[in-house]
This record gives structure tokens, sequence and C-alpha cells, in this order.
């Protein structure tokens, strides 16, 4: 096994890990206040053994298949993603969250490829309105308060 498919499988170990622990502590409340999170267990579990399947999908495929061509450019995405999260992070404290969904979501569609402003805007729109909807209607979650307020 190759020292990435160690970090791979290690990194599924960790995050089946982490979908546990969250599992059992949220299933030791009442639904009503902890539904996300059970979701949020099992989605992860999920995942997580999803990859584990597809590393070990990889590792018998033989040593000709590579996992990764370019690791600066790989980084370098990384660091774009991880940038435009924590400047969403920001967004939501100073404005709300539909502002900053909106707004991450139309910047993260460019930075991934889109050109069509019109069709970035609506599937934006589209998104944050189900999310709205699935989180704070459907599993009633409080939604995080900005500092501007609209209503």
């Amino acid at each position: 096994m190759t020292t990435e498919k160690k970090r791979d499988s290690i990194f599924c170990g960790l995050a089946f890990f982490s979908a546990v622990a969250i599992g059992s502590v949220s299933f030791g409340y009442e639904l009503q206040s902890s539904y996300f999170p059970r979701l949020l267990s099992i989605f992860l579990g999920a995942l997580a053994i999803g990859l584990w399947v597809r590393v070990l999908k990889l590792e018998s495929a033989g040593p000709n298949l590579k996992l990764s061509e370019d690791v600066r450019a790989q980084l370098w995405g990384f660091a774009k993603i991880l940038g435009a999260v924590l400047i969403y992070i920001l967004a939501i404290q100073l404005t709300n969250y539909a502002v900053a969904t909106l707004l991450f979501l139309i910047v993260m569609m460019g930075l991934l490829g889109e050109r069509n402003f019109a069709r970035m805007a609506l599937v934006a729109a589209a998104v944050t309105g189900a999310l709205y909807y699935l989180f704070f209607i459907f599993l009633g979650v409080t939604p995080p308060e900005g500092l501007v307020i609209f209503s």
C-alpha cells in the first residue's frame, strides 16, 4: 500500500470515528433537538465508508493508476476553497445566512468555471431557498444572526 493510500485510509478511519462520535452523542438527546446531528453522522459515516471502498478498489487496480497528477494545482484549489469558506463564515457574521449563501454560491460557481451570470444567480437562489427551507423550516434549526438584519 502506498503512502497516499495509507493517508486516505487513515482519513476514512478518522471520518468514520467522527461520525460514530457525533452519532453517539446526538442519539443521547431527544429527537427534536438532535435530528440534524443524527443525519449528519449517518451521512458522514456513509461517505467515509464509500471513500474507503474506493481506496480499496484503487489499490486492487494496480500500481499504474495515479491518484493525483499535480499536487501543486490541488493545493492551490484547496486554498481557494478554504479561503472562500472562511470569507463565507465572515459574511454570515456581517450580513445574514441568505445573503452570504447567495453570494458564496455565485462566487464558488465562478471559481469552478461557470461564466453565465444569470444561470449562476438562478441556481444560487434556488439552492439558497432549498437550504433555507430544509434547515430553518423543516429541521427547525435557528438561523445564524449577522450584524445587519434583513427582514
